[in-house]
């Protein structure tokens, strides 16, 4: 008849175990954020460039567009040129207001999802299983 007795087992296979779950939720932390700066960092460069195109429709392209029909117009009431080129610059003065609405809405999307901390879409975790010999799959591991 034997028993086993456990008289120079100091449970070091769990404690390594532990250890290294440890490491890997530090691990874990860390990948996350980096994740975070990494989406941040794209967000923050879509929400300067929507900004900046915002700003270049507010003070250049709306004005000289509206500047165009506006003088189309008057060589039109002048009878130097026909309604069909009025027209025309008509349709580009709108088509650059919504452009420039559409540009507000992209920045306005930025600004939420940066306001917003980015949760947007939640986060993933790293694809893999459980390590063999896991705490949670054997009672005595190694």
């Amino acid at each position: 008849v034997s028993i086993p007795l456990p008289l120079w087992n100091r449970n070091q296979g769990n404690i390594r175990m532990v250890q290294a779950d440890l490491q890997r939720a530090i691990a874990e932390v860390r990948r996350i954020e980096l994740s975070l700066q990494s989406r941040l960092a794209q967000e923050f460069n879509k929400y300067q460039n929507s900004l900046s195109h915002a700003q270049i429709y507010q003070k250049e392209n709306l004005p000289n567009a509206k500047q165009a029909y506006e003088i189309y117009l008057d060589q039109y009431k002048k009878r130097r040129i026909g309604w069909d080129e009025v027209v025309r610059m008509h349709r580009n003065w709108l088509e650059v207001q919504l452009e420039y609405t559409n540009t507000l809405t992209d920045l306005r999307q930025q600004e939420a999802l940066i306001t917003g901390l980015l949760v947007q879409d939640g986060l993933t975790e790293p694809p893999g299983p459980t390590p063999p010999g896991h705490i949670s799959v054997s009672p005595q591991p190694r």
